[in-house]
Parts: structure tokens; C-alpha cells; sequence
């Protein structure tokens, strides 16, 4: 046990006394904390009850801002999101009130927004619950583009500021499961940026002069928290709808320690090999090839450099292709070394190569001593001045490498991978 427990249960056994009084006697004894740390001592004992916990967590620090994060902070760490309630659509039967989210642990985002609402309001603070929508849910079903949201604003040193319990406590997975990730992004964001995920059905409560009309929100790019964490710069296209024909390329500006990966899908059904990521200094490039007319979603995904977990989501374009390429389509297939090395390849960008024919190499591959190409039993280096590397090669069947050694080393590491046939 704790010792900030054993004061607590003390306190109980000896006299009785209310879990109010007990902590602010308690809290005079306390060694400094932060907010997360007081969060996280939070005894079982007046989680049980709104009031008490209203009361522990208003006195986490001094000022209003220090209260409503504690409140922020409690909700994403303890209350999970209903993914099966969200699967099914049916919330009919789904108590969304503080206290009933308080007591099962568990709610959507009209439960969130009530909980953080209640906590708040009893915690001293002025607080307003907001109505919306939103077009990039991370809770969101895979046909859903626009579903109704809630989120809550809070008014500090005088100042309304925004706060979404629901988006901060976490995502759902491939299989549907609420995935916990506490992301204080979602407290007291700053408006202009808030406003590309929620789009409030009272204009007031966006914080923005002038507001942004339905037709300028329907067409922000939706984005995770990531996106403006890390200021990522869309430059080719600053609109969510791209009309393409067979071909596109995207430009992003990005800052050195990140790598990037791209994903296109087709009626939410991945479809492979149809993008290829690449960056030149601070320029992200994304090229897309479509292997039909229709419309696609476009996901952009982004981790760091020397991050040994997997891409995760910073923004999704939809695409209408107006028509797709002939023949066997995609890019060469890139591994793990490409961006490491901070490779460009300018040609071949087909995956699949004519085997008989002879085809020009070229790619800048920095900090390269030597780049190889194999094929069939042959491997031809490649000639190089600086960071370029360029050849011309016979393509044998079968799988092609394109390989880097760094000076002074033995081992290649393969770059890209084509197929000859």
C-alpha cells in the first residue's frame, strides 16, 4: 500500500470523516507533485463517487489550467472507449452520464464529453459541452466519413479553451479493439488547428474570426495530432479531394528525423504496390500510380527516424482517379535501407522490368561507397559520381536487388527490389 493510501485509510479507520476532509488534511502532508503524478495516486476510494473525485483531482495544483488537465488527464487514463457500442451503431441503451461513465469505465464520445463536463463543473471551472462533427474519427467505422461528435471547452483565465477526452484517450485497431494511447494534443489545442477534426454546430465555439464554413471544413485534409506535433507541410495539395489521372505525386515538407510511408487503398482494401516514398532534404515526395479509374484513400504514415515501432497515421487524402494504367502496375518494392540511407531513385519507377531488355539505373544514395545491382546471377556496379549512382543493366528473370555498402564495410544493404519477367 502507498503511503498516500495508508493516510487515506487511516483517516478512515480512526475517525470516519468524509474523503473530502480526509485529503485536505492529506494533502497538506504531501511532497510535491506534478499533475500527472497526483493523476496517478488518484485512491480507488473516491473514484467511486463524482463529488470526491471532483474534489481530489481540483486540488492536483493552483490554477484552473492545472485542475481541467488533472480532469483531462483522469478520463484518458481510466476511461476506455465503447468500441463495441461504436461497431454496432445501437448507443440506445448506452447510459452516457458522468456518473454512469464513472461507474462502468467505459462510454463514446457523448460520455467523455459528459464525464469531463461533470468533473469540471464540480472542480470550481466553467465549462461548456459541444456539439459537432467530424470528418477523421479515429473511432470512426471504415464506411464512416462524417459522423457526429462531442467535445467540451473549458474557459481559463478568462479564455475558452478546447478539450476532446474522447480523442485523447486513445484509437481503436484493425480488430476493433480500443487501443489506449494518452495523447495531451487533445488539451486546450489550438484553435485554427482543432477546427481540421471538429467542426462544432454552434460557429462561436470554433475560437476562429472568421469561422470556417461547412464547404471550407469539408475540404481540410484530416490529420492526426502527429501532423501538427511534428509541423508537417502539405505542399503540392492543401485540400482533402485530389482529382488525378492515371499518375500523382504529393509533396510534403517534413523535417530531417522523420521517415514517412504511404498506403493507397480502394473501398478500404489496400492495394499494393501503388506507392512509392522518397524525400530530398526536407521534401517528402509521395508518387501513386492507380490500377483502375475510382476513388481512393490516400494514407500518409510517419515515424522517427531511428523509432523501431511501426508507421503510424498523420493525414488521408481521397483521390479520384480518372483513369488507371495499362499492364502489370506498381512501384519497386522498398526496404528498410532506402530511407535509412536517405535514398532517391529517379529510374526505373516500375516494379516490373522486361527480362531481355537493359534498362538505365539512377539514384542518389548519400554517404555510399559502392551500389549494386543484382540480377539473375550477374551483379553490375554501378558508376557514381558523388552522391549519384547511374548504369545501364541487362534484366535477367527473377527478383532484382539494388544494394548500398558504406565505405570502409563488407555488408550490402539491399535498397530496392524488382521483379524481372
Amino acid at each position: 500500500m502507498s503511503g498516500k493510501t495508508y493516510v487515506f485509510a487511516l483517516l478512515l479507520i480512526m475517525g470516519g470523516v468524509a474523503p473530502s476532509a480526509c485529503y485536505s488534511q492529506q494533502k497538506t502532508i504531501a511532497s510535491p507533485l506534478t499533475v500527472e503524478e497526483y493523476v496517478d495516486q488518484t485512491p480507488t476510494v473516491v473514484e467511486r463517487s463524482l463529488p470526491a473525485l471532483a474534489e481530489y483531482l481540483g486540488r492536483a495544483g493552483k490554477t484552473d489550467k492545472e485542475k481541467a488537465y488533472a480532469i483531462f488527464l483522469w478520463i484518458v487514463k481510466n476511461i476506455a472507449y465503447n468500441t463495441e457500442v461504436r461497431r454496432t451503431g445501437d448507443s440506445s441503451h448506452l447510459d452516457t452520464s458522468a456518473e454512469a461513465v464513472l461507474a462502468t469505465g467505459s462510454t463514446i464520445c457523448d460520455g467523455y464529453a459528459n464525464i469531463f463536463q461533470g468533473l469540471a463543473a464540480k472542480a470550481g471551472l466553467e465549462v461548456v459541452k459541444i456539439r459537432g462533427i467530424t470528418t477523421s474519427d479515429p473511432f470512426a467505422l471504415s464506411n464512416e466519413r462524417v459522423k457526429s461528435h462531442a467535445w467540451d471547452a473549458v474557459k481559463i483565465k478568462g479564455a475558452w479553451q478546447l478539450v476532446d477526452c474522447t480523442w485523447g484517450a486513445g484509437y481503436k485497431d484493425a480488430r476493433e479493439r480500443f487501443v489506449r494511447n494518452v495523447d495531451d494534443y487533445y488539451f486546450m489545442p489550438p484553435p485554427n488547428e482543432f477546427i481540421y477534426g471538429h467542426f462544432p454546430n454552434e460557429a462561436q465555439w470554433q475560437l476562429l474570426k472568421p469561422a470556417v464554413t461547412r464547404e471550407q471544413f469539408d475540404e481540410l485534409i484530416p490529420v492526426t495530432s502527429l501532423f501538427f506535433r511534428e509541423a508537417i507541410r502539405p505542399i503540392s495539395h492543401r485540400k482533402r479531394t485530389i482529382n488525378a489521372e492515371r499518375t500523382l505525386e504529393v509533396i510534403l515538407g517534413a523535417r530531417e528525423n522523420l521517415i514517412f510511408d504511404a498506403a493507397l487503398l480502394q473501398d478500404d482494401t489496400p492495394v499494393p504496390d501503388c506507392t512509392f516514398v522518397q524525400r530530398d532534404g526536407e521534401k517528402i515526395t509521395i508518387s501513386v500510380v492507380f490500377p483502375r479509374a475510382g476513388a481512393y484513400d490516400l494514407r500518409i504514415l510517419m515515424k522517427g527516424k531511428q523509432e523501431k515501432g511501426a508507421f503510424l497515421s498523420i493525414m488521408e487524402y481521397t483521390v479520384n482517379a480518372k483513369e488507371g494504367k495499362e499492364g502489370k502496375v506498381g512501384f519497386p518494392k522498398i526496404l528498410g535501407a532506402f530511407p535509412l540511407y536517405g535514398a532517391y531513385l529517379y529510374t526505373p519507377m516500375d516494379r516490373y522490368l522486361s527480362a531481355g531488355s537493359t534498362v538505365d539505373f539512377s539514384l542518389d544514395v548519400p554517404g555510399a561507397e559502392e551500389v549494386i545491382v543484382s540480377t539473375g546471377d550477374d551483379v553490375i556496379t554501378l558508376d557514381h559520381q558523388g552522391k549519384r549512382f547511374s548504369g545501364t543493366v541487362l534484366i535477367n528473370k527473377g527478383v532484382l536487388m539494388v544494394a548500398a555498402r558504406i565505405p570502409g564495410g563488407t555488408r550490402y544493404n539491399v535498397l530496392l527490389e524488382y521483379i524481372g519477367e
